[in-house]
């Protein structure tokens, strides 16, 4: 990356405009100087809805600093999904109806100006809201909303909707600019989940301005192959594609890069902002106490849960357990389970089969398979056996489980099939019978990418390329194995892309392809050696290692 003046990315910017030569691409940060929040975050410095739902929930003081971190990690749509999960619909279209409000600001004057002018074709956004079409109704056709709008009521909002990626139109339009234009973004956060995979593949060179108020500064970078995994997921598009990133208070930026094309624009507040503002949080403060307490905690442990924060989705549900019911005591021998409490874990889930019927049954089956499927996995990880007679004690409850599934309503069935069949697999790989469970990941692959669950999809891929690999299957294995490696890039996953280079290597070298293999077994060892040294990752380094040496002194 090579450092460049604030005066120069001002002047870079407006002559990339001025040659047509970009397509801006907007996001919830345009919207907050019109009084509206952004998705997600803290909510120190801007409001988001994030922040001003959960901070609303009757929780306790002991959780507020946890659900304050979930609101800056957790993406919109995974928190308005398991909103819906446990509230309904309703309180889910209540919460997007503040989308209705306010007036176009000076970010969607400039930028609707923009397109009258015909500085740009279209811009693209990911915004709920219509306020670039009240800025100027004559663009309207010429505005793409990749998630639709509240007011069209075509919002997609959980992540159920966005985990089935872009509708085909819009990802025709995505694709098709960033082949052609570089895109401009502003005001938008990278957790989108069926965008942020598109950014990966080919493009121009990217320009993004991230709004900061602690200082200015513009970074040119060239296009690098292999972003290092330690960016965050944005940084690494534009390191991908190259590009300009800037860093620097948004308002002052385009401020003068309107000035500099002749548009005046303040970018400040609009006159009514504070009073939106203090509207938007008593609305979604009032949703939320239509909310019973019980829901509130259940809806609480979820999100913790959701963010990795075991101990405070446990705490978020103490108390109210027995009077909540299966469904709390579901997410409680969860919770257990991820906390390796195995045993206790399993009494939880016996109770629910005992007392519970229908869905709430059948994942407490797959729960229990699950939980013995961990258990089991960790002792086979240490040197210990499984015996026959303990994988048959993991199969019993996932095959019933999977039994109930097959039988329930579309959505339900998917969702559960996947929780049922990567266990099923593992129970198999545990046993030994590596056809069979190559087959089963191989199905949980297939749902995975059906419904968008990208980390899901990650994790089968590097172990179907492992099995491929077993099998002496080269070509599934280079197949499984760059999948992997993609989906590891995307999520930042070092780990998994580590694991994953080092399957594509091994797989090449079972093609003959030696120099390509040193190539990935670099990789491999370049990602492992930044991760914590346990005995796991130090046998691989030590075999990697001497894998590299070995194909150095042939070569």
């Amino acid at each position: 990356m090579t450092s460049i003046s604030f005066r120069y990315s001002v002047e870079h910017v407006a002559q990339a405009i001025e040659s047509n030569s970009v397509v801006p691409f907007l996001g919830a940060g345009i919207s907050v100087n019109s009084g509206l929040p952004v998705g997600t975050g803290s909510g120190k410095e801007i409001p988001s809805l994030n922040w001003l739902l959960l901070r609303s929930m009757n929780v306790g003081h002991q959780l507020e600093e946890p659900m304050r971190l979930a609101a800056s990690t957790i993406g919109m749509e995974p928190l308005l999904q398991l909103t819906q999960n446990v509230c309904g619909k309703s309180v889910v279209r209540r919460l997007l109806s503040i989308f209705r409000l306010g007036r176009p600001n000076s970010y969607h004057r400039f930028f609707t100006w923009l397109v009258s002018e015909g500085y740009c074709k279209r811009i693209i956004t990911t915004n709920f809201d219509s306020l670039l079409e009240k800025a100027d109704p004559a663009i309207r056709h010429k505005v793409i909303h990749l998630h639709g709008t509240v007011s069209e009521s075509d919002a997609l909002a959980t992540l159920l909707q966005v985990g089935k990626g872009l509708p085909r139109n819009s990802q025709n339009v995505l694709l098709n600019d960033m082949r052609a234009y570089s895109l401009l973004f502003v005001g938008w956060r990278d957790d989108d989940l069926d965008i942020t995979p598109t950014l990966f593949r080919r493009a121009k060179p990217f320009i993004v301005v991230s709004h900061s108020v602690k200082g200015r500064q513009a970074e040119l970078s060239a296009p690098n192959p292999y972003p290092s995994p330690d960016l965050a997921v944005f940084r690494r598009t534009v390191a991908l594609h190259g590009g300009l990133w800037i860093s620097a208070n948004s308002n002052d930026f385009f401020r003068m890069v309107s000035n500099r094309l002749g548009c005046e624009g303040d970018f400040e507040d609009e006159p009514l902002a504070a009073d939106q503002r203090t509207y938007v949080a008593n609305q979604i403060n009032e949703v939320v106490r239509s909310i019973p307490r019980l829901h509130q905690s259940l809806l609480a442990s979820d999100v913790l849960w959701f963010v990795g924060a075991k101990d405070a989705a446990l705490s978020a549900l103490d108390g109210i357990t027995d009077r909540g019911g299966g469904e709390y005591r579901y997410r409680k021998a969860r919770i257990l389970s991820e906390l390796s409490k195995y045993h206790d874990a399993e009494a939880v889930c016996d109770l629910i089969i005992k007392t519970s019927r229908g869905r709430l049954r059948a994942d407490a089956f797959s729960l229990l398979g699950a939980v013995r499927a961990r258990e089991a996995n960790d002792r086979a990880g240490s040197g210990q056996q499984v015996s026959e007679d303990e994988i048959a004690e993991i199969l019993e409850p996932l095959n019933k489980a999977r039994e109930m599934f097959q039988a329930a309503k579309r959505g339900q069935r998917e969702f559960g099939l996947l929780k049922v069949y990567g266990n099923i697999a593992l129970a198999y790989l545990l046993k030994g019978n590596l056809p069979k469970a190559a087959r089963l990941f191989t199905r949980h692959q297939q749902l995975a990418r059906e419904l968008g669950e990208l980390h899901s999809e990650m994790i089968t891929c590097v172990n179907l390329a492992d099995l491929h690999l077993r099998h002496r299957q080269p070509a599934a294995a280079i197949r499984a194995g760059k999948r992997g490696v993609e989906l590891a890039n995307i999520l930042g996953d070092r780990k998994a892309r580590g694991f994953g280079h080092w399957n594509l290597a091994a797989a090449l070298e079972q093609t003959g392809a030696r120099a390509s293999a040193l190539l990935h077994y670099q990789n491999a060892a370049r990602d492992l050696e930044k991760l914590e040294r346990t005995g796991e990752i130090r046998t691989a380094l030590r075999i990697l290692r001497d894998k590299i040496r070995d194909l150095r002194g042939t070569s």
